[in-house]
């Protein structure tokens, strides 16, 4: 993230000295154009990328850390041998049954189990 914002910040003061640059005469018009117009595109694209990698490591460091609401709400039932309603409440979001004998389980926090095992490199279910 350090590198893109480098650049975001170099691009930017580039993009700002264009006009400066047309004014001295140093620039036709339709390079100052074209220089403008890829400045601003690769100005866009940093930022989107910035702001992707962002979501990420707010996404991270939220999942990956022993605080993490999912783990703490699961180490209250560890001890636990059998299935309680408590449990199904607190960890199940929805069942759908679509056959005999054929279930799928919506898991509240899935989105937190999902990157643990992306972490973990093991495949979630």
């Amino acid at each position: 993230m350090a590198k893109l914002q480098s650049d975001l910040k170099r691009f930017t003061h580039l993009k700002a000295a264009l006009f400066e640059t047309y004014a001295d005469k140093l620039l036709t018009e339709s390079e100052y154009i074209y220089s403008k117009q890829k400045y601003g595109k690769q100005i866009d694209e940093i930022k989107q990328r910035l702001e992707r990698l962002q979501g990420e490591s707010v996404t991270h460091t939220e999942t990956l850390t022993p605080k993490n609401k999912w783990l703490q709400v699961f180490k209250r039932f560890t001890d636990h041998d059998e299935l309680s309603c408590d449990m199904v409440h607190t960890l199940i979001d929805y069942v759908s049954v679509s056959g005999n004998n054929e279930f799928h389980i919506v898991w509240n926090f899935r989105n937190e189990y999902e990157v643990l095992c992306e972490y973990t490199g093991e495949v979630s279910a």
